[in-house]
């Protein structure tokens, strides 16, 4: 099956800075919370390898056999999904404080 998702981290109970001090190289991040994803029809999937590790898929997945998703509908599934986390977050773990 070719999955076509995003992965990303949770952050349960837990400040943002923590979660993205992994990503300090990173001057913005965005946000959403999983029922969020969830009610705008995205699934949302544990890895397995980490339980604050989750791949939200952009689309259903797809058997082997089948062509190849066509960039355009991919690429309105990944704007719909950051249209759904809203502007960009400054990341308070980027050095300096510098964004952009």
């Amino acid at each position: 099956m070719a999955l076509y998702g995003v992965s990303v981290f949770a952050r349960p109970g837990v400040s943002p800075t923590a979660v993205l001090r992994r990503f300090a190289s990173s001057p913005f991040y965005l946000e959403a919370t999983a029922g969020d994803l969830r009610k705008a029809g995205f699934d949302v999937l544990p890895t397995g390898a980490n339980p604050d590790h989750v791949d939200v898929l952009l689309v259903d997945g797809r058997h082997p056999d089948e062509p190849l998703l066509p960039v355009a509908e991919l690429r309105v599934a990944a704007e719909r999904l950051v249209t759904l986390c809203g502007e960009p977050r400054a990341n308070p773990a980027y050095p300096g404080g510098r964004h952009g």
